[in-house]
């Protein structure tokens, strides 16, 4: 955890102390962040917060359903915290396949250094003959290929993990229940609350849904394009519409289950890059290594032999 991230967390838990000893919204974000309220409820936090997104969420959510904003608060901060620790996790796992992929990348420059290393000839070879010039374009060709393969290979490791990002979705619907909200209310609610942030695709699907549910529509139907985070929130809260059990266990049980499961993919993610990135380490870098670097070598010691290279 950064300095920057641990003094946000300590700014959090500020304000929930402020809260809870009876200061207002407005005292308890100017008391902790040093920060005003927007007309919504939200606090007018910077975007580099790690849960920028979460703190006005949770502003706005406390704002329109009249929870406790310090309940509100500790929930959502709670998930973000556990968001945080995955996120370090997936981080720490990629650290050495991402090392890895940035050496590998300059492996043809180093037998290009060597060769001229060895002999000096080497590397003029590849722009003063017509052999060293289509060496060159080939070379390069094999590295650049090989580069964005790699890039692509440590994007899509780096994504994973997405699984998690219905946390704070599933936070806040939790948060509104426990504030006496009926399921499409406090859909609805979160839905609204998250307008504007990472989550605002989850959010309108919400809202969607809780608009479909009031109007007498079965679950399934109300929820049939929903995806991502907001398909996890259908999943986590079907049983309590159809059944009537408690939603908070299931939507509390969820969150977690979420986070697990990105930690999980982050972690998977960053395994298999290790072993993928051996396929533009074969295929094209190394061919690449020998083409600028091996091959001139050999012309450079055949030339000296007195053979001829073609013009």
């Amino acid at each position: 955890m950064t300095a920057g991230e641990e003094a946000s967390w300590l700014a959090a838990a500020d304000a929930i102390a402020l809260l809870r000893a009876g200061a207002s919204p407005a005292e308890a974000w100017r008391g902790s962040y040093g920060v005003g309220v927007e007309a919504d409820g939200a606090p007018a936090v910077a975007d580099a917060l790690p849960e920028a997104d979460a703190l006005r969420a949770a502003g706005r959510l406390a704002r329109q359903t009249g929870a406790p904003l310090a309940s509100v608060l500790e929930t959502v901060v709670e998930c973000e915290k556990a968001r945080s620790r995955a996120r370090i996790a997936r981080d720490v796992a990629l650290a050495g396949p991402q090392a890895s992929a940035v050496v590998l990348r300059w492996l043809p420059a180093v037998g290009w250094a060597l060769a001229g290393a060895v002999d000096l000839r080497a590397p003029t070879i590849l722009v003063t003959t017509g052999l060293g010039w289509v060496l060159l374009a080939t070379g390069v060709g094999l590295w650049l290929v090989g580069t964005r393969w790699m890039a692509r290979l440590t994007r899509r490791a780096e994504a994973a993990g997405a699984g998690e990002s219905a946390a704070v979705p599933l936070a806040l619907v939790e948060a509104s229940i426990a504030a006496g909200l009926d399921i499409p209310s406090a859909l609805d609610a979160a839905g609204e609350s998250v307008a504007g942030t990472d989550h605002a695709s989850a959010g309108r699907a919400m809202s969607a849904a809780a608009r479909s549910l009031r109007a007498g529509v079965d679950w399934e139907r109300s929820w049939a394009r929903a995806d991502g985070s907001a398909l996890v929130v259908a999943r986590a809260l079907r049983a309590s519409w159809t059944s009537g059990s408690a939603p908070i266990p299931r939507l509390r049980a969820a969150r977690e289950a979420a986070i697990d499961r990105g930690r999980a993919d982050a972690e998977r993610a960053a395994a298999e890059l290790g072993v993928r990135v051996s396929l533009p380490l074969a295929l094209c870098l190394l061919p690449s290594f020998v083409v600028v670097g091996i091959v001139p070598l050999l012309l450079a010691v055949a030339k000296g032999s007195g053979l001829e290279l073609s013009p």
